[in-house]
């Protein structure tokens, strides 16, 4: 057996404007309000269209969010 050479990783540090908009979004879900669920314009910034449609459909198979300990928060985005 040996050893693959992984060619498809990169060690670039990311750019500065990609670490501002990550450390936006990280305080914004560390937050308990507003929420992201119900924060449309949250939504718009920081995820993509295909994640924000995936994200509103999850959120409507959740169901009410007082019966559901699992509904999405902010926390979602935290806790793995």
């Amino acid at each position: 057996m040996h050893e693959v050479e992984n060619k498809s990783q990169t060690n670039r540090q990311a750019s500065a404007e990609t670490l501002a908009v990550f450390r936006e979004f990280f305080a914004y879900v560390q937050t308990y309000e507003p929420s992201i669920a119900t924060d449309e314009i949250a939504q718009n910034r920081w995820l993509t269209k295909r994640m924000r449609k995936a994200f509103v459909e999850h959120i409507g198979r959740s169901g009410n969010p007082e019966g559901n300990p699992d509904y999405p928060t902010n926390a979602t985005f935290v806790l793995v």
